[in-house]
């Protein structure tokens, strides 16, 4: 980048002085800032140093290098090497990035890609031609090959380069974090050059995006180097843009929670801070459980979660960008995103058609409900009330919990009820004498159903009543059972609940049977009398279900009269509604049945037809008394404006038996519409209503009474047009509906009176027999009229030349055609189709599986998109597309004719019409996919035939003809795990190509062969040559199968190979390991060799059988740093014998020809003889091949102690003492031994421990135990301390240890303490002394007697120091003048308790005051003439009751006042009350008080002086103590006050107006200013009164108010322009009245 520039040398350098200094960047470094170093040039003394100090600030990441040259005199210049490696703050995430559609980041990405890939594929072809290379020649030569092929191979792989392939690229995803790190490399390097070039160029710009690092760019000035040491800084934080990361939350339900682990990792070698920006995350339902983290060291990192609440967002996408950010380092951002979505499901129908069902019957249908979502979903079905007719519709409503959507199913169905004929319909049997044998006569019953019918006579067969009352019960809906035949007998279950339910029933009924015979005998009345309810006589219905047209034309062409005189013929119908009669004579011998009760209406409704608006119409009602007595009857009608009776309303009338009385209705209508009314109608033994209807005006249509369509092709439409026209005198408004297989069109309209209309009625059957429907018109008015519909279908004369085509033998990917006619000999256009399936019931199930295909597929969709997402398209808009992607789909589906669509067969054209007296040719072609023979069923659905008609396709598929030039390969003998290669080849005899590929073997032998390729695919007429190498692993005899599957081909391709493998040899250096006597727990080692004499590898295993199978045994070194461990104790049991052998190696590979070491150790933990083997397991040779002997024998050494009893005299409590125990080793073995730490050390009179516990003891040799203690109990101790040796816990060691313990000594002084006379309520202390005379610290306490005193003890508690003195202070605040006397406990630890006396006289008073008031009070200044006060508190703190009393010293005692003075400015105007002559000026209030201990009361000090001057007054203050008689003096005070005059001085002392009026001049008001001046010391007020025309105004010429207040502070000149005053016209003098009476004093 240049040279560094530096100070000119000096032109007479000698030696001995330094030059200049040369820097510069070699060729290819990265450029950077580098200073100067830090001194000048110059000469340097000999032996003397210079110190250079070199900085250096990169400008790129990653290393560099740059070079110093120092000439030193005429010397060589000598080279100074600066390196290092630049580093910036950086994190990585555990997050793919989302780079697609960013050219900038993809560039980065394929310029990291392409060097990595071009290095494998370089890899690959090395590999390929040393393998090539390779020939099998001889044994040896192939081992050494093999190892070298091996190992060249293992070189070569590369496991980064494995991973990158180009699918990284085209996903547009970087999940490797490797290759995150990289890419932010490159794009800090690039954008660091690219700042560089521009700071190079052009001048600094003031909008650099950070304003700190612009100000120290700014600083640099035009020093390019200085600019480009701070680009790195610039660039990695605030310039380069990184590619954000994407965590993507997937769909989340509605009120779910989803949650995220994620971590950040530091993978940079500086400590790296950062912060994440939780605010952006606020009411978005996002939440981190992160905030800061300072200073992360390098490679380490840090967990956090993310978590997502659904249950307050909206439905669709929430998406949020997290930013971090690093300090000192880029900005990094995580998209997080996640979708909201509701639960639903899909139908695979919206409508249900059941075909036509008997009744009782029972049809099933199936309906599949799809969940694309991973949740459960739960739903129930909310149904209509189905529509009561013989067409059953329905509509279900499937609800689903926690969703708005809802799923609707429209449900139709046709039921069929079993009807009879009877010819004749009556029977005439004629006259016939009485002894006569009978006449007999025939009837013939017809069932015109298309099903069988069960009929019985009730007169002959009562033992079906039964049956009928169960069959027409519910019982079908408490049992779901499959239909009940014709005649066959009920389920036993139907029985069986019958019978349960009838029981209770039959009980019930002989109960209150016996009941009311009961009753009957006793002469009592059964029933309870109840209050009659009127029973309404149903209205004659005009429609019916065998009302056709005509009649209902008919019907309503009658004229009133008319139809009374129709409705006199008809049979009269009963009344039901009854009344308890009275106890009368004619009730008793009433004929009238309760069912048929005495009267009855004729007609039983009254009816108005046909009538005329204002024409008033008359109709008689007959009331017919049909029992044997008379009756009264009372006829009521409600007021009405249409209906009235002739005759009075509400008339009784008696009407003999068998006779009857008329009651004239009449009718006035306003319009011609229905009218409606009743009619009651009273006895003494029931009530009863005739309805009074009056019927407008009618639509009618003159539907045909029947419709017959004779006989029609099945499966092809029929159609009839009727013109029907509205006869009525009214508009039509109707709906017309039908049955299938008929159907009319249009199915509702109006039409006017007189108007016409084209009504088509279709017939278009799927089944040949005889249909029959009713085709109903329903009126708006309520009326219905059936036209009869009459049809036959029967199949037509249509179909094929052949039923069965059979094709030619054809190759797979071939084809073979051939030909089929169907041929149409009807009158009719059919119309065919070919379909897979014979009935449409197939068909549907087929339709069923397409839903579910298109099911999982979308469902497969919807996964996909929810977790790789397109840009540009929200997820709302994404969603919708998918959703009407699917329903699209579904509707394809059901508008889907279902033709045939076959992979082997299929037939042109599918579909067409075939004119009549015509025939069709259709092509069948044969394309096999597999080697094998094809049958397939078609069906041709043609118009005419009922039935589909099957046609049988048949044909066979050949496949590829392959074969091996031979099919079996004897290798001979070969060694085990040595790498063989032969050469086999494959031969193609078809015309087709044969695809190939190896089956994988299943058996261990199998699996040692490797076949090169495994799979392609052979050329016809060509050979493919097959590789084969073998390598095998097990010893012994083989024969190995290998099969090819080729492509359609049944059989595979079979390639034998066998052969024989043998195994190496191997033996031991040494015949048996003797590893003698070793101690308990310190292990010895042995060594061996083991020698393989094959040529080929062998791999073994060693282990000894006998060895434990629990923990490895525990060495000496390792049991001495457990102390306390339980192996020392001897109540350890262990279950499982240790591992006490270890192998060293327990398994490996000797080369061929080579050896092994092998290193044996023993660590004895068992006591005893060891009598063991080595076995080999030898790899390819087989398990326990060989045995070497172990012998060995574990010793226990035996340990003495030299002083087992350690005697430590008197010791201090809680003192340590330090003893030494030695042991002795008098054994040829080492040992290890342990003091046992010491039991149940909470209740033991010393503790005792050893800062060296365990440890081992040599042969022949002693150690030293430290043992430590400490007493803590008071008296003699004694303790036995155990000492455990390594092998033999259960025969410890025993030491004794004895001691007497004592507690500190402490000499207490004074004994005695008296205070004497001291002041009361004030502190006065007495020092105690504690001496400790010991060597241990001493805790003492000093404690009172008695818990409240007049006496405390600083400090109560503490410790003395060992020969040290501690002192305490006892302090007294008495609260009473009285003598005082307590005890002092001093209690010292393990020392008996001292008793201290205290004695005290207390002097002075206990009355204290809250405000100061002795020995002097001075009251400053005050104001003559009036009041001052002084306000206090006077407190009892002690122990008794006190009366004060108050006088002025020289005057007579103050006279007690019943109330307290009157505060100041409460008298009013006048002037206060002045004390009298020969009386103090001050005095208190109240004079006398009496205090209770802990009492206050409030005093006040009142003052007032009719004259200036000083007053200076004495106040004495006696109390009478208790139950004391005399009084003495407590209080005495000097009372002082300056009584002073208010002085003010006016400027000016006259105001002077003047004003010379003209009569055209107009007044204006004019002002004058005063001033007022305090030259008191105090500050009073003063009122201003003006008389008119003056007025005081303030600055603002406003008036103020009458007697306004002035306040005038003491010395102080106040001004009224000033003060916002003004005088306003002054013409007489200003009169000045002080207000005295209103000054202020100033005290409290």
């Amino acid at each position: 980048m240049g040279r560094q520039r530096g100070p000119a040398p000096s032109a007479g350098t000698g030696p001995g002085s330094i030059g200049r200094q040369q820097g510069w960047l070699s060729h290819g470094l990265r450029p950077g800032r580098a200073q100067q170093p830090r001194f000048v040039p110059g000469s340097l003394a000999p032996g003397k140093k210079r110190l250079l100090k070199f900085s250096y600030m990169p400008g790129l990441p990653g290393a560099f290098s740059r070079t110093y040259q120092l000439k030193v005199g005429d010397l060589e210049p000598e080279n100074i090497c600066l390196k290092g490696e630049a580093s910036f703050p950086m994190i990585s995430l555990d997050l793919p990035w989302n780079i697609r559609g960013n050219e900038k980041y993809e560039k980065i990405l394929k310029q990291l890609i392409k060097p990595l890939q071009q290095d494998n594929q370089r890899n690959k072809s090395v590999v390929l031609k040393k393998t090539q290379s390779l020939k099998t020649k001889t044994l040896k030569s192939q081992t050494l090959k093999t190892q070298s092929t091996n190992s060249q191979t293992l070189k070569t792989q590369n496991p980064k380069t494995r991973d990158l392939q180009p699918s990284v690229l085209a996903s547009g995803t970087v999940s490797d974090t490797q290759l995150q790190i990289k890419m932010i490399r490159m794009l800090i390097e690039k954008a660091a050059l690219e700042l560089q070039q521009r700071l190079t160029s052009h001048p600094l710009k003031s909008r650099f995006p950070d304003k700190e690092l612009c100000q120290s760019l700014v600083k640099a000035g035009n020093s390019l180097d200085s600019r480009k040491a701070l680009v790195l800084v610039a660039v990695t934080r605030c310039i380069v843009e990184l590619p954000q990361y994407v965590l993507d939350m997937g769909p989340v339900l509605k009120g779910y929670t989803e949650s995220h682990s994620l971590k950040i990792t530091n993978p940079g070698q500086i400590h790296v801070s950062f912060q994440v920006d939780v605010s952006v995350l606020q009411d978005t339902g996002f939440s981190v459980g992160l905030d800061q983290v300072i200073c992360l060291p390098p490679n380490n990192s840090v967990d956090f979660d993310v978590h997502f609440e659904s249950a307050h967002k909206p439905y669709g996408d929430v998406e949020v960008v997290l930013p971090i950010e690093v300090t000192k380092g880029p900005m990094y951002s995580i998209r997080i995103r996640a979708t909201v979505l509701e639960l639903s499901l899909t139908l695979s129908k919206n409508r249900l058609q059941f075909s036509d069902i008997v009744a009782g019957d029972c049809q099933v249908e199936t309906i599949q409900l799809y969940n694309q979502f991973p949740e459960s979903c739960k739903w129930f079905i909310a149904s209509n009330k189905p529509a009561l007719r013989r067409s059953y519709k329905n509509e279900l409503e499937l609800i689903i919990c926690g969703s708005s959507n809802r799923l609707k199913l429209h449900l139709s169905g046709q039921g069929l009820e079993p009807r009879l004929e009877f010819r004749p319909p009556a029977l005439k049997m004629g006259g016939m004498p009485v002894d006569s044998d009978g006449v007999e006569a025939t009837v013939v019953v017809k069932n015109p159903c298309n099903f069988p019918t069960e009929s019985y006579l009730m007169d002959f067969h009562e033992h079906l009543l039964e049956k009928e009352k169960i069959l027409r019960s519910e019982y079908q809906k408490r049992f779901f059972l499959p239909p009940r035949a014709a005649a066959a007998t009920l389920f036993r279950e139907v029985l069986q609940n019958h019978g349960a339910q009838w029981r209770p029933k039959a009980q019930e009924a002989e109960l209150k049977a016996r009941a009311e015979a009961e009753a009957k005998a006793m002469g009592k009345a059964a029933a309870v009398p109840k209050t009659p309810t009127p029973r309404i006589l149903l209205r004659e219905r005009l429609k019916a279900d065998s009302l056709t047209p005509s009649a209902f034309q008919k019907e309503m062409s009658l004229s009133t009269k008319q139809r009374l005189a129709r409705a006199k013929k008809l049979s009269l119908p009963q009344v039901v509604q009854p009344q308890d009669k009275p106890g009368t004579s004619h009730h008793k011998f009433s004929a009238a049945v309760p069912e048929q009760r005495s009267f009855q209406p004729c007609p039983p409704e009254v009816v108005f037809q046909n009538y005329s608006p204002g024409e008033v119409c008359e109709v008689p009602l007959v009331l017919r008394n049909r029992d044997k007595v008379p009756h009264l009857v009372k006829v009521t009608l409600k007021s009405s404006p249409y209906f009235q009776l002739v005759g009075p309303n509400d008339a009784c009338r008696k009407v003999p038996p068998g006779l009857y009385t008329t009651v004239r209705i009449l009718f006035t209508p306003g319009q011609k519409k229905d009218y409606f009314h009743q009619l009651l109608c009273t006895t003494e033994s029931e009530e009863f209503i005739v309805p009074v209807w009056a019927i407008g005006a009618r639509a009618i249509l003159d539907f045909p009474d029947q419709l017959d369509f004779s006989t029609c092709p099945v499966k092809y439409s029929t159609q009839k047009t009727l013109l029907v026209h509205n006869v009525g005198n009214r508009p039509a408004c109707y709906e017309l509906s039908t049955q299938s297989p008929f159907s009319v069109t249009p199915a509702m309209g109006t039409l006017d009176v007189g108007d016409a209309v084209e009504v088509a009625v279709e017939f278009q059957p799927l089944k040949t027999g005889d249909h029959s429907r009713s085709l109903v018109v329903h009126y708006d008015t309520g009326e219905d009229t059936h036209t009869s519909l009459h049809a036959r279908a029967v199949d037509a004369h249509i179909e094929l030349d052949r039923n069965t085509v059979t094709l030619e033998k054809t190759y797979i990917t071939m084809s073979n055609s051939a030909t089929v006619v169907i041929h149409n000999r009807s009158d009719i256009t059919a119309r065919f189709q070919w379909k897979a399936v014979d009935t449409e019931e197939q068909e549907e199930q087929l339709r069923l599986r397409q839903y579910h295909r298109i099911y999982q597929q979308q469902r497969h969709k919807l996964y996909s998109f929810l977790k790789e997402r397109e840009v540009g398209i929200t997820c709302r808009e994404r969603l919708a597309l998918l959703n009407h992607t699917f329903q699209s789909e579904i509707a394809k589906i059901r508008g889907d004719p279902m033709l045939l669509d076959d992979d082997i067969f299929s037939l042109e054209p599918k579909e067409g019409e075939i004119m009549p007296k015509c025939s069709a040719e259709i092509s069948v072609f044969f394309t096999p996919q597999a080697a094998q023979v094809y049958e397939r069923t078609v069906y041709c659905d043609i118009s005419g035939r009922e039935n589909r008609l099957p046609l049988l396709l048949m044909g066979e598929g050949l496949g590829p003809r392959v074969h091996f030039h031979f099919e079996e390969l004897n290798i001979g003998e070969v060694f085990v795990r040595v790498t063989h290669r032969y050469e086999a080849y494959l031969i193609n005899k078809g015309p087709i190509e044969a695809p190939f590929k190896l089956i994988p073997p299943t058996t261990a032998m199998g699996s040692c062969f490797t076949f090169l390729p495994q799979e392609g695919i052979v050329a016809p007429e060509k050979l493919q040559a097959i590789r084969v190498s073998f390598c095998p692993t097990i010893r012994g005899e083989f024969e190995e199968q290998f099969c090819f599957h080729v492509a359609e081909s049944p059989k595979p391709v079979i390639f034998t190979v066998r052969g024989s493998v043998m195994g190496p040899t191997f033996h031991f250096d040494v015949p048996a390991l003797h590893f003698g006597d070793i101690a308990f727990g310190f292990p010895h080692t042995l060594k061996c060799c083991l020698f393989n004499t094959s040529l080929t590898p062998m791999g073994f295993s060693l282990y000894i059988p006998g060895d434990g199978l629990g923990v490895p045994s525990v060495s000496s070194t390792t049991q001495i740093g457990k102390p306390s461990s339980q192996l020392w104790r001897k109540e350890v049991q262990v279950l499982i014998k240790p591992q006490e052998f270890t192998i060293n190696p327990p398994s490996g590979t000797v080369r061929a020809l080579g050896s092994q070491d092998i290193k044996v150790t023993l660590c004895p933990n068992t006591v005893g003889d060891y009598n063991l083997e080595l076995v080999l397991d030898a790899e390819d040779v087989g398990r326990k091949v060989f045995a070497l002997p172990l012998t060995a024998r574990c010793i226990v050494p035996t340990l003495r102690v030299l002083n087992p009893v350690v005697e430590l005299g008197h010791c201090c409590l809680k003192v340590l003492y330090d003893e030494k125990v030695t042991l002795v080793n008098d054994s040829d073995f080492p040992g290890c031994y342990c003091l046992l730490p010491q039991e149940h050390k909470e209740e033991a009179a010393a503790w005792y421990y050893s800062l060296a516990p365990s440890g081992i003891i040599e042969a022949h040799s002693s150690v030293q135990i430290p043992i430590t203690l400490q007493a803590q109990l008071l008296g003699k101790c004694s303790l036995t301390a155990k000492l455990a040796m390594f092998g033999r816990p259960e025969s410890p060691l025993e030491i004794r240890l004895e001691c007497v313990g004592q507690g500190p000594v402490v000499y207490v002084h004074p004994r005695e303490i008296n205070f004497g006379s001291i002041p009361v309520l004030e502190d006065c202390s007495k020092t105690l002394h504690l001496a400790n005379q010991c060597e241990i610290p001493a805790t003492f306490q000093v404690e009172l007697a008695v818990e409240r005193s007049c006496w405390r003890i600083e400090p109560s508690k503490g410790v003395v120091p060992p020969r040290s003195e501690v002192s305490v202070a006892i302090v007294a605040n008495l609260n009473d003048t009285v003598k005082f006397q307590e005890k002092v406990k001093v209690l010292i630890e393990n020392n008996p308790v001292t008793i201290i006396s205290l004695q005290a006289v207390g002097i002075g008073t206990t009355v204290v005051t809250d405000k100061p008031l002795v020995p002097k009070l001075d009251l400053k200044s005050c104001f003559s003439f009036s009041r001052c006060f002084y306000h206090f508190q006077l407190t009892n703190r002690g122990r008794r009751t006190q009366r004060l009393y108050w006088s002025t010293e020289g005057f007579r005692t103050f006279r007690r006042s019943a109330r307290a003075p009157a505060p100041a400015g409460t008298q009013g105007k006048g002037a206060p009350p002045m004390p009298r002559p020969g009386s103090p000026v001050f005095k208190l209030c109240p004079v006398q008080v009496d205090l209770r201990p802990g009492q206050t009361v409030d005093m006040v000090l009142e003052g007032c002086s009719s004259t200036v001057q000083e007053v200076k007054e004495r106040l004495l203050c006696h109390a009478v103590v208790g139950k004391e008689t005399a009084k003495k003096q407590i209080l005495q005070t000097d009372v002082i006050c300056n009584f002073i005059c208010p002085a003010v001085q006016m400027s000016p002392r006259a105001i002077a107006f003047r004003v010379e009026k003209k009569p055209s001049d107009v007044l204006k008001l004019q002002y004058q200013p005063l001033t007022l001046k305090n030259t008191s010391s105090l500050p009073f007020s003063v009122v201003l009164d003006l008389e008119q025309p003056f007025l005081v105004c303030n600055v603002n010429q406003k008036p103020l108010p009458a007697n306004c207040k002035v306040s005038l502070c003491g010395l102080v000149q106040w001004g009224l322009r000033r003060r916002d005053v003004v005088l306003h016209f002054c013409w007489e003098l200003l009169k000045l009245r002080s207000s005295f009476c209103s000054v202020s004093s100033g005290l409290a």
